[in-house]
């Protein structure tokens, strides 16, 4: 009972409401047997003076006797049950409780799978804005080249042009 009411603070809100109802139940339950079988101690504790003074004769404590050995058998039944199902809670909430730890565990690795990614994904885009730097000067220096390469040829075109100039007019 205490270890489900331990479980039963730890549960989440959404849950516990209905949690809540059926330890009250179980506790209840388990409070009115143990009740039950204190009395029953007691009666059963009594010797035989106690039991010819309460009972009368004989007789009378043969049928009492009956009477409380099946209430006790009753008692004990449900007291069975009672503990049958308190364990199985247990073992329910155990496995609840491990099947969450495995859950936390996982994500955990998830977590840091993600930040190593993280942490891969920056250092790739760094690299990728140095290429972009790279590949910009590239392109502005090709460009350059081109232009001194086309002034080179219209420098080289407008002397073949003088010299044919100058070659035609001196003849």
């Amino acid at each position: 009972i205490e270890q489900m009411d331990l479980e039963l603070r730890e549960a989440p809100s959404s849950t516990r409401a209905a949690l809540t109802k059926k330890w009250n139940g179980y506790n209840t339950e388990y409070k009115n047997l143990e009740a039950n079988l204190r009395k029953s101690r007691v009666a059963l504790m009594d010797s035989a003076t106690a039991r010819t003074r309460l009972l009368g004769s004989d007789e009378d404590y043969y049928y009492t006797s009956e009477d409380q050995r099946a209430r006790l058998l009753e008692n004990s039944e449900r007291i069975e049950k009672s503990n049958d199902r308190l364990d199985s809670g247990l073992r329910i909430a155990l496995e609840t409780e491990q099947v969450g730890a495995d859950i936390m565990t996982n994500l955990e690795s998830d977590r840091e799978k993600i930040k190593r990614s993280r942490d891969r994904l920056r250092g790739m885009n760094q690299d990728l804005s140095k290429s972009n730097r790279v590949l910009q000067r590239m392109y502005r220096r090709a460009i350059q080249h081109k232009i001194v390469v086309a002034i080179i040829v219209l420098v080289i075109i407008g002397i073949i042009i003088l010299i044919v100039y100058f070659a035609v007019t001196k003849k």
